[in-house]
């Protein structure tokens, strides 16, 4: 997840979510970064991320964050390539 949030370039950011998020989420992220901040060039200025919570059960677990805009949960399962976050909860709009 520090790879993600240390990005200092889209392709970086991009690489990371391929390498931390499961195939299908990466590719998601990925397709709605790209429609707001393109495909090259350096990152947006954003604020840190603060971790509030960990929690593991087996081969699941979540990750609670926080930033400006609120909190944000990231579920994590255990895979064949080692632990990925999916995307449940993360593209959820009110």
């Amino acid at each position: 997840m520090r790879d993600v949030e240390n990005a200092d370039t889209i392709e970086q950011y991009h690489d990371a979510l391929r390498r931390w998020a499961m195939p299908g989420c990466a590719e998601m992220m990925i397709g709605v970064s790209s429609a707001f901040i393109g495909t090259s060039g350096p990152m947006p200025d954003d604020e840190p991320m603060v971790v509030l919570d960990v929690a593991q059960d087996g081969r699941s677990g979540t990750t609670t964050i926080t930033r400006e805009g609120g909190e944000s949960v990231y579920h994590w399962s255990y895979t064949d390539s080692g632990w990925r976050f999916d995307c449940q909860g993360l593209l959820d709009f009110d």
